[in-house]
């Protein structure tokens, strides 16, 4: 990996006495509690210099060093994923251009109180407290950091491996609404995350080339809408994968009743949790009527039974279509799609929560 700059050694090295200095005062700090035997004399790793290099390489535009080692590792070989080019660099570089100071914080902090054994996303909010009691500890003028813009970093720590984790299929994509509930600068957030995240997956890769697709999945991720859209795709892809095997299934006049599982949500450690985070487990009684319900409608229906068993805490509910449901013959309609699809579209199905059992009348 080529590691040549003029400007890193300068840039960071003043961060770096002003963090060390902070780590050494929270160490001293009897109220620091437990995040003391985690803290560390702050050295930086061959990977947090290799993250902090790429954000510079990204500021000063220059792409050939940041795209270099994905263009001659990948070179073109069939089978192998394009690499991130210079059009999806040049879009990266806008974003980095808006936050250069608190990207170069959050960057340099993402990490702190990361523990070699630690492997998964488990040290991010670790990492976030210990970057919040530094962050305190340093003066406005030293690190020309608003309390506004010590905050942006702490939450960019906090969430630095979020996006991996969508494009993963880790997480639901709405997961970025979540931890925004309450933001005004959603688009701004969601734009230096990107940022953070694609510097800290080139860091990472080291001479490996950096996939365009996944460049270009969180690039689709940059405003409500469209975070919205793309968790109905990874809603619709789950249910679609769910369903899939029904072709070939047995008569319905031999086997009314055809009862699957479906989990809708993702793990989660969270405890605040939306309807869909509630790992709500559906036994679909009916299932030739729920399969053929289009994608969207669905979604709509799974999402709000979800809603109606959250308060209860049910962990599994069997799902019931209280009118009977053959697939029609070539070119009609059945009349019982028709009423629930009718019912959905108007919002006016209605769901009645009984013990286990949540009908849809």
């Amino acid at each position: 990996m080529n590691t040549h700059t003029t400007t890193f050694p300068a840039t960071y090295e003043e961060k770096l006495r002003l963090t060390r200095r902070a780590l050494r005062e929270i160490n001293a700090d009897s109220r620091a509690g437990k995040l003391r035997p985690k803290l560390r004399r702050f050295v930086l790793s061959d990977h947090e210099r290799a993250v902090l290099q790429a954000l510079e390489w990204l500021l000063e535009g220059r792409s050939d060093e940041f795209c270099s080692s994905a263009l001659e590792t990948a070179g073109g070989a069939a089978g192998k994923p394009a690499p991130v080019g210079r059009r999806e660099f040049l879009r990266y570089r806008r974003k980095a251009k808006t936050g250069e100071n608190v990207l170069r914080w959050a960057l340099l902090l993402h990490d702190v109180a990361k523990d070699r054994e630690d492997q998964g996303g488990a040290h991010a909010l670790r990492c976030a407290e210990v970057a919040r009691q530094a962050l305190a500890r340093i003066r406005r003028e030293e690190c020309g950091l608003s309390l506004t813009e010590k905050k942006l970093v702490v939450w960019l720590v906090a969430h630095h491996d979020v996006l991996g984790n969508i494009f993963t299929a880790e997480r639901f994509p709405d997961h970025l609404l979540k931890i925004t509930r309450g933001a005004k600068d959603f688009d701004r957030r969601i734009n230096l995350l990107q940022v953070v995240m694609l510097c800290d997956l080139r860091g990472t890769l080291g001479g490996k080339f950096l996939s365009r697709d996944k460049a270009e999945f969180w690039l689709r991720l940059s405003n409500r809408r469209a975070v919205e859209r793309q968790h109905a795709h990874r809603l619709s892809y789950r249910i679609k994968r769910w369903t899939g095997h029904v072709t070939g299934a047995p008569d319905p006049d031999k086997s009314r009743v055809l009862r699957r599982r479906l989990s809708l949500s993702e793990p989660s450690s969270s405890p605040a949790k939306s309807a869909l985070e509630d790992r709500v487990t559906f036994v679909v009684d009916g299932f030739y009527l729920f399969t053929a319900l289009t994608t969207g409608q669905l979604i709509t229906l799974l999402e709000r039974v979800t809603a109606a068993v959250a308060p209860i805490k049910r962990k599994e509910v069997t799902l019931v279509f209280d009118t009977k449901y053959k697939p029609p013959p070539p070119g009609e309609t059945s009349a019982a799609l028709v009423h629930y699809t009718n019912q959905l579209d108007r919002g006016e199905l209605e769901i009645r929560v009984s013990g286990n059992e949540v009908h849809c009348v």
